[in-house]
């Protein structure tokens, strides 16, 4: 049976779904929730990402702050100066030799990593930081003592 959502859109935009289009879906039933997105950059190549998604990323941003934070390793560039003026980056950090911490108010991993690319550099690793659901809590727990005394 057709949801009320999918009653409400004309046949004729359901398909195909363009880059921009925004999709709905119904809610999965309760478990283990994610978030999954396939892209094709020019110059990068298609690529799927997966992370948590749903309540757990929700209560990371309020507890912990919103952003996504990324460390990079790369060498043969000025990192921080190749990434100057990606859409999104909020701070380039230096984490030791030939790694940063990059924060953003978005996904950038495909500009990230394409633009060290194209810029020169080796990209060697680029890993999302999301945190743990043990520093969720923990965090999380530390605010309530906090406001509680």
């Amino acid at each position: 049976m057709p949801s009320p959502i999918s009653q409400s859109v004309s046949p004729s935009t359901r398909h195909p779904v363009l880059p921009g289009d925004i999709v709905l879906q119904a809610m999965a039933p309760s478990g283990v929730e994610l978030i999954v997105g396939i892209r094709n950059e020019v110059n990068f190549g298609s690529f799927v990402i997966v992370g948590p998604g749903g309540v757990l990323v929700e209560l990371a941003n309020q507890v912990l702050g919103a952003g996504h934070p990324l460390l990079v390793e790369a060498s043969g560039i000025d990192v921080a100066g190749a990434l100057a003026g990606v859409p999104g980056l909020q701070k380039v950090t230096p984490e030791g030799e030939g790694a940063w911490r990059v924060v953003a108010d978005r996904d950038v991993r495909a500009a990230v990593a394409q633009r060290i690319v194209s810029s020169g550099g080796a990209l060697t690793r680029l890993a999302d930081l999301q945190p743990s659901l043990e520093e969720v809590y923990t965090r999380y727990f530390q605010l309530e003592v906090r406001h509680a005394a």
